[in-house]
């Protein structure tokens, strides 16, 4: 029987290349099948001809080939995600019972992986390329500690740069200028042609994952320059070089396999999560179905198997494959052992040309889950939020089918095998959407508790003026009473995309801010200040409503920092000139990235979710949208409007009219809109801000009180000024007021 098993996974990609080795035969009586596992990273169905999906597939005639000799699987599921696939390819099981969940992962220590089911069957087995599996400060002899005979590979967990990295060799680290696919290829290669008994090899590139680059030219046929502002312009075109580049290097590997031990050889080739919203064949998928969702852009794979074993050749087969399905799979035909301790279902039949594989698929990612049979689909997002889609062919999560009555049945057999598969409970509809009215007006959240976020996060924040990407790293947790935010600052989205460039640099600046979990109103507001940030937004980045620069201070931009100045002008209206990017976004001297308002990337990516898209510094949520009594999305509208004629001029005022240049152009007017002063509403009971699209436009103010952690350097020393300043305020007008009284006296 297998053993029981935990792990994280690799981040992987095949990529294949030109060295003149030649295999040498395995040694009379060692004739075991050997297994050769290749994994493309960040690679979907959208990239492959052979799926016929899509007319802008990378050129990939050694795929193509290996889908005519064995098995192309037209509906094989992964995970949405790099390290939760490799954890439940290598243990055979699920995130909620390998424990790895999310991205990056760390492969817990004496986890048992399909590595040491190979060398305990007899085998020699190796990966190399990318481990995705451990902490940043683990040794470098991290993956032979899971009993890997030979690894060789790159310590980092996304490379910088694909043409100097560092190698590590069985826990030694070296430093190499060779193209990463060419050096990997090499190393496998190297090892492969020196084995005397069946052997088992992972070969996990990072290609085609970004960074985006320019292939040596030996490898691929794309006329491309290869330059920063090419590759922005046309990050797909790269994006498939590299997928080329690695179907070249496949072909180099088999041709070099001795024509016995290619056909004692099975093949499996996949790809570890769906293509990148940046660069999937949006006419196949809506770039928010892509990587990191669990929609089928996310999560469907290309799958291929080919080679010893199959018999069924030149089939494209519609079964429901897993990735845990790999892991039995090569138990039962290889290993002689069941897979009663794995959550995977063999397809062997399937490749001898039979039936037995599943009838129902599941996969998960992140605190999310979905669950399909031959005819419908359902999707629990993070949020709570549940979806239901009718499935025919590759892309049909259009409809949402989840209030209709009459397939209720059918949802209680979906959310049953997720119960069964998992352990997962699932809440019915009415539970997990948490609808409920107040007045005109419903929202959509699931959780108000900041605690259901929680988990470490890393994506790529790229800065579109100057074409650098950069590493956004968030971690969330939280204890009883409070919840953590530790982040660098760093967006998970493309920045700096405005009319101009941002005067300073983006660079991460670490802060952790603290948001308690059961949030109280006070018994006044608080104002916004520019002593405190304002929120935090899920993807870790601070907001400052409040800019420090009024008319009549400096040049407009900077140094008014007395709150009590009038004339602030509204960082928001574009006359202004405060180099927002998209995002209502720009830096601060420190190069600290910050919202000024909602930006649109957090806000839309909120759509298919619950609506909350961050935490106020008092720790009351935000919410992206609300929706109407009749159940139709709008944006709420905020309670403030401007004030009607001209501004005040001379000493007084800048003159002109209220057009919205500065915060003083507005006045709040009680029950013009769904919002109250500070731009929120209780709903159900529950207090939350809600996103407007006019001001302003997040918070107004706090309903609740502000936590230290939300405190700028130098808040403690600037409000001791203020407070010294009030109290001088408040003499001179007892002094004015005691001297009135006199002179009425007298």
């Amino acid at each position: 029987m297998i053993k029981s098993l935990r792990t994280s996974a690799l981040c992987v990609v095949a990529v294949l290349l030109m060295v003149p080795h030649v295999f040498t035969v395995q040694s009379e009586g060692a004739d075991g099948p050997n297994i050769l596992i290749i994994i493309a990273d960040d690679m979907g169905v959208d990239t492959l001809s052979s799926y016929g999906l899509t007319d802008d597939a990378a050129a990939t005639p050694n795929l193509d080939a290996l889908a005519k000799d064995g098995v192309l699987f037209e509906n094989a599921w992964a995970t949405p995600a790099c390290s939760t696939t490799r954890a439940a390819m290598l243990t055979g099981r699920h995130g909620s019972r390998n424990g790895v969940t999310s991205v990056p992962g760390v492969l817990p220590d004496g986890s048992r992986i399909l590595h040491a089911e190979a060398g305990d069957a007899g085998y020699a087995n190796a990966a190399f390329g990318k481990w995705h599996l451990a902490a940043r400060s683990a040794s470098p002899d991290h993956p032979n500690t899971f009993e890997i005979d030979h690894y060789v590979g790159n310590a980092e967990h996304n490379l910088s740069d694909y043409f100097s990295w560092d190698v590590i060799t069985n826990g030694v680290v070296t430093q190499t200028d060779v193209y990463h696919t060419t050096r990997i290829t090499d190393e496998t290669i190297k090892w492969i042609r020196a084995q005397r008994k069946p052997w088992l090899a992972w070969v996990a590139y990072s290609a085609p994952h970004a960074p985006f680059h320019l292939p040596p030219k030996n490898l691929h046929s794309r006329k491309l320059s290869g330059t920063k502002d090419d590759i922005n312009r046309n990050r797909r075109a790269y994006f498939l070089a590299a997928i080329e580049a690695m179907d070249h290097e496949i072909g180099r590997l088999l041709d070099a396999m001795p024509d016995a031990e290619r056909d004692n050889t099975l093949i499996v080739f996949l790809g570890d999560n769906g293509t990148p919203r940046s660069t999937i064949d949006r006419r196949v998928f809506p770039a928010q179905h892509g990587k990191s969702s669990l929609y089928e852009g996310g999560i469907r794979v290309p799958f291929i198997v080919a080679g010893k074993g199959v018999s069924a050749r030149g089939r494209s087969s519609r079964a429901l494959i897993n990735i845990v399905d790999v892991y039995p799979t090569l138990a039962e035909l290889f290993f002689g052992l069941d897979s009663t301790d794995t959550d995977g279902v063999s397809f062997a039949p399937v490749l001898a040309n039979r039936r037995g594989e599943r009838t129902v698929n599941y996969a998960e990612y992140d605190g999310g889950w979905t669950v399909r049979d031959a005819t419908h689909k359902l999707v629990r997002q993070s949020s709570g939020i549940e979806e239901l889609y009718a499935i025919a062919g590759v892309n049909d999560e259009t409809e949402n089918l989840i209030s209709d009555r009459t397939l209720a049945s059918k949802l209680a057999s979906l959310r049953g095998h997720v119960q069964a598969t998992a352990n997962i409970s699932s809440p019915s509809q009415e539970t997990s959407r948490a609808m409920a009215s107040a007045e005109t007006v419903n929202e959509t959240s699931t959780s108000f508790d900041c605690a259901d976020f929680v988990g470490r996060f890393e994506a790529t924040g790229r800065d579109v003026a100057t074409g650098k990407e950069y590493m956004s790293e968030l971690t969330m947790t939280a204890s009883a009473e409070k919840c953590v935010f530790l982040s660098n600052s760093i967006p998970n989205h493309a920045f700096n995309d405005g009319r101009r460039p941002f005067p300073n640099a983006v660079k991460p600046v670490t802060r952790a801010y603290s948001v308690p979990r059961a949030p109280k109103r006070a018994s006044s507001v608080t104002p916004l200040s520019l002593r405190y940030d304002t929120a935090v937004m899920l993807n870790g980045v601070k907001v400052d409503l409040i800019a420090a620069g009024c008319h009549g201070v400096g040049d407009g931009k900077i140094g008014c920092n007395d709150m009590t100045t009038p004339w602030r002008f509204n960082p928001l209206f574009e006359a202004s000139g405060f180099n927002t990017d998209s995002h209502h976004a720009h830096t601060q001297r420190d190069g600290a990235y910050h919202y000024h308002g909602a930006p649109p990337a957090v806000v839309s990516a909120a759509d298919d979710q619950d609506g909350v898209i961050g935490f106020a510094a008092d720790g009351f949520p935000i919410m992206a949208y609300v929706r109407s009594a009749a159940g139709v999305k709008r944006s709420a509208r905020s309670s403030y409007r401007l004030k009607r004629g001209s501004r005040p001029g001379g000493s007084s005022g800048p003159g002109g009219v209220y057009d919205g240049t500065y915060l003083d152009d507005f006045e709040y007017v009680a029950g013009t809109g769904d919002l109250d002063r500070c731009n929120g509403a209780t709903i159900d009971g529950r207090y939350a801000y809600y996103v407007t699209e006019t001001f302003p436009y997040v918070l107004g103010c706090f309903a609740g009180t502000p936590d230290r952690s939300f405190a700028k350097a130098g808040a403690a020393q600037g409000e001791r000024r203020d407070r010294r300043g009030d109290r001088e305020r408040t003499r001179g007008r007892e002094k004015g007021s005691r001297r009135g009284d006199r002179r009425r006296r007298r």
